[in-house]
């Protein structure tokens, strides 16, 4: 428990990056090497496997971590809730790797890869990295899937060689899933065994409640992909994940600020201490905005020399779907780290649950208009709006907590180095250099140290008022740390 804030975000953020950056390295290669035909297969098999994953979850992965943190005081019920979620888990992974089957048999296409894409279901019944987030205890979870995610990626650039050897990338990919949770499970040792009378079944209401927002979040994830994949557009599925995928390795750097906080920010609230939650909010999401905006408008200026460069040639639409999905990054920036921490910890799931589905709902009639109409780039107006739509209604819902005009002013407070990034940007990549490689570079490097000296010049009290902020947020951890280590005098 003596990570501090910054030691635990540092950690998680490393693992998050680097399991979306391998893949980030690896596309280039693979695009090339699988092409979008196999890479649109993967894709659509992958949301399948995502939705049975997600029922085998039944809103597990909140409500554990939200459990697990509110139980740290006391060891003995520590262990037993950790048992009981650990056994339920199983059980409802053995439940829909049933009904898997029973779609596989029945649907009959794709059957090999849906077979092997089926072993990260298998994969989340060894999945105890709820327990790790909610004891605030990054290191082991991040440093062991390191390792596994980096071997995987090895594995793949030398033995994947062409088309037909999609099914072993699968393998692989699926394989490092299952591996790396198995490694990180052995690591925990926490003597369950001595605890007698759990009862799984005081969970069940709960997590079916929580259930619901996470089988909408898959929708709004996934269901465009599905929806392509059974009128069988591979290829536009392979044009939609990849952007996708570059998005999601952005956004990454933010949302695992969300994930960091999750489990402090209730702590706080059950200590009755929302002041000091709502003073960590507001600064999570400084960071968000002085981060945020800028990479959305980075991916924006960028996309047309970055995605001929990375994808290579076949992939041109990929262009177009990289700027319109880059506000993702923002969008749920913002989300994760302002609105998903104060939800559960306030008592509040309820509206949470009302915010996602009605998300989701919104994301199913706007993939009706739009994807017959629009294709590929329709199911990407789908995704971006809805998203904005989930972030308005869950403001709406914490307007008693969270000041929206001070938002608000946070979020247009930095214009200045926005508006000089994007011209910096711009003069770059199309005036200054001619070659493909070196105009990305030039705009990349251009990009961030004209940003840094922007802000630097006109916000540089903000930046140092962040910075002390997170040491004295350390120092504190620390002192808090060594006190709770000394022997109690008696």
């Amino acid at each position: 428990m003596k990570d501090s804030l910054v030691k635990n975000y540092l950690y998680d953020i490393s693992y998050r990056v680097v399991i979306m950056l391998l893949p980030l390295i690896l596309t280039p290669y693979i695009s090339r090497v699988i092409g979008p035909e196999g890479l649109g297969i993967y894709g659509f098999t992958s949301s399948i496997i995502t939705l049975f994953c997600v029922l085998s979850e039944l809103g597990s992965a909140t409500y554990a971590v939200n459990c697990v943190a509110k139980s740290r005081v006391d060891r003995q019920e520590l262990l037993r809730v950790y048992k009981e979620l650990r056994l339920f888990r199983v059980l409802a992974v053995v439940v829909c790797y049933i009904l898997l089957i029973l779609f596989i048999v029945f649907y009959s296409r794709y059957s090999m890869i849906f077979w092997i894409n089926s072993i990260i279901l298998i994969a989340d019944a060894f999945d105890v990295s709820w327990y790790l987030e909610g004891i605030e205890s990054f290191k082991i979870l991040s440093t062991r899937n390191i390792f596994i995610r980096l071997c995987s990626a090895i594995a793949i650039f030398v033995f994947v060689k062409g088309k037909d050897d999609l099914a072993l990338y699968v393998t692989i990919l699926s394989s490092a899933s299952l591996i790396g949770n198995i490694c990180v499970l052995f690591q925990i040792k926490n003597n369950e065994s001595r605890i007698t009378g759990c009862n799984i079944l005081r969970h069940l209401k709960p997590m079916l409640f929580f259930s619901l927002p996470q089988f909408a979040v898959y929708i709004n994830a996934n269901l465009d992909k599905s929806i392509l994949g059974f009128l069988g557009n591979n290829d536009a599925i392979a044009f939609y994940s990849q952007p996708e995928r570059i998005v999601q390795i952005v956004q990454s750097i933010l949302t695992s600020l969300g994930f960091v906080l999750f489990p402090r920010i209730s702590k706080l609230i059950a200590d009755s201490k929302l002041e000091n939650a709502k003073e960590l909010i507001y600064l999570a999401a400084t960071i968000v905005v002085i981060a945020g905006i800028p990479m959305v408008l980075g991916l924006i200026v960028v996309a047309d020399i970055f995605i001929p460069i990375f994808l290579g040639k076949g992939y041109e639409q990929s262009i177009i779907i990289l700027k319109l999905y880059s506000p993702i990054v923002f969008i749920q920036g913002l989300r994760a780290v302002v609105c998903t921490p104060l939800f559960i910890p306030l008592g509040r799931g309820k509206n949470y649950n009302i915010s996602i589905v009605l998300c989701a709902f919104f994301n199913i009639i706007l993939d009706i208009i739009f994807i017959p109409n629009y294709g590929v780039n329709g199911a990407v107006f789908a995704t971006v709006f809805s998203e904005l739509f989930a972030l308005i209604l869950q403001l709406w819902y914490l307007r008693d907590i969270i000041n929206l005009n001070k938002l608000w002013s946070i979020i247009l407070r930095y214009h200045k180095a926005y508006i000089g990034m994007v011209a910096v940007i711009f003069f770059v990549g199309h005036w200054l250099i001619k070659s493909w490689i070196g105009r990305f570079v030039g705009v990349v490097v251009a990009g961030i140290v004209s940003y840094t000296v922007l802000m630097i010049v006109y916000y540089r009290n903000d930046l140092i008022f962040l910075f002390n902020t997170f040491r004295i947020n350390q120092r504190e951890r620390q002192k808090c740390g060594e006190s709770q280590g000394k022997p109690k005098r008696r």
